[in-house]
């Protein structure tokens, strides 16, 4: 079994945990461990056939590493096919869908024999999910918009495509006076490989009027939300774009929060709550006196909980809260750290500039070869 198999089971498990309202700690324990080994470089198959303790990777206790040797040794895990038989067929897959929990999740697969997104989409269509919960079409309606929704969402696209999309929407915004702050969040900004929907965040002396042009730009094929703070819109290609506005003293706490990744920010929350703190986008509350203290910066947010600045690119959830903690995050490779390059396209294949060019423009670059 490979890692990423491994890691869906251990997904599905705190899925179906999730249902029955279990403990939300053994929950996160499972999600954790999901997270760990799908990431994890070395390949569980050879670890364990090598005497490789399991619970060296972190995020994987006891319990589940003696699960994960089941798992990759016999190709089943009996925990998990007993837990299966407490639910419906399919009733996880409908658990994405926005406003669809445990209870109706379980109605539309016992009675409906829902199974999957798709099949749900067909019984909206054939009326039988109005007729089921008696609340008309317009309730179903709203189901099958949180279905599309869904769809765009999952439709991601390389990280190469997006930037240029988002810096020319920045260039445009960057005229208006009193811009202070305007940043891409979420995995754009953490620099996954591929993106879905795109975030901006931003302060300025006069929020409406970013929104007001942001939502009026020309690329904007269909505005979805035109606030005073948020503005929301549909770029001509497709792309979701948010544009998200704050008060410059509180930019560095919607910054932490919508740049994630989720798991991250939950273990950023479980930190502060064993300090009596309750993190937010708006900033971090002290529990006994209610007092929110706000940040204009990231840094002072992480150093608000006792940790090094983690820059964006490693806030996965793989064990970078920890190694803040500890003073000991790896240093990120900058472009100073580039020396040359080892492979370029001149004019005597399918390049567009000459040998000389290229020599010159890397000598202005500061390479060594």
């Amino acid at each position: 079994m490979k890692n990423s198999e491994v890691a869906k089971v251990f997904q599905d498990i705190a899925d179906l945990l999730e249902l029955k309202g279990e403990n939300v700690f053994k929950i996160r324990a499972y999600q954790g461990a999901a997270r760990a080994i799908e990431h994890y470089p070395k390949e569980l198959k050879i670890m364990i056939e090598g005497g490789e303790g399991l619970q060296s990777i972190p995020g994987v206790g006891e319990a589940v590493a003696k699960k994960t040797v089941d798992l990759v040794t016999t190709g089943k895990l009996g925990y998990y096919e007993n837990l299966k038989t407490e639910f419906p067929q399919g009733i996880v897959s409908l658990l994405v869908i926005p406003g669809i929990g445990p209870k109706t999740a379980n109605k539309l697969c016992s009675e409906l024999g829902v199974s999957s997104v798709n099949g749900l989409e067909r019984a909206i269509n054939e009326g039988r999910v109005a007729e089921l919960f008696r609340l008309g079409d317009k309730a179903a309606h709203n189901m099958l918009n949180q279905i599309r929704a869904l769809r765009r969402k999952d439709q991601r696209i390389p990280i190469g495509e997006a930037l240029p999309v988002v810096e020319e929407i920045m260039v445009a915004l960057s005229a208006i006076p009193g811009l202070r702050n305007l940043t891409p969040a979420g995995s754009l900004r953490r620099f996954r490989e591929t993106v879905g929907d795109i975030d901006l965040m931003g302060s300025a002396d006069n929020a409406t009027e970013v929104i007001d042009t942001f939502v009026a730009l020309p690329q904007m094929g269909q505005v979805l939300a035109h606030g005073s703070t948020r503005g929301s819109a549909i770029v001509s290609g497709g792309l979701h774009v948010d544009l998200r506005m704050v008060e410059h003293h509180s930019f560095g706490s919607l910054l932490q929060y919508f740049t994630g990744s989720k798991q991250h920010n939950i273990s950023l929350r479980e930190r502060g709550r064993k300090q009596g703190l309750k993190l937010s986008e708006n900033g971090i509350t002290v529990v006994t006196t209610d007092k929110l203290e706000r940040f204009s910066v990231e840094e002072e947010f992480y150093h608000r909980l006792g940790l090094q600045y983690i820059p964006p690119e490693l806030r996965e959830a793989r064990g970078e809260v920890e190694k803040a903690e500890q003073g000991a995050l790896p240093k990120l490779v900058e472009l100073s750290d580039i020396k040359g390059d080892l492979h370029t396209h001149t004019q005597w294949s399918d390049g567009h500039d000459s040998i000389e060019e290229l020599a010159l423009a890397a000598k202005d670059m500061g390479y060594q070869y």
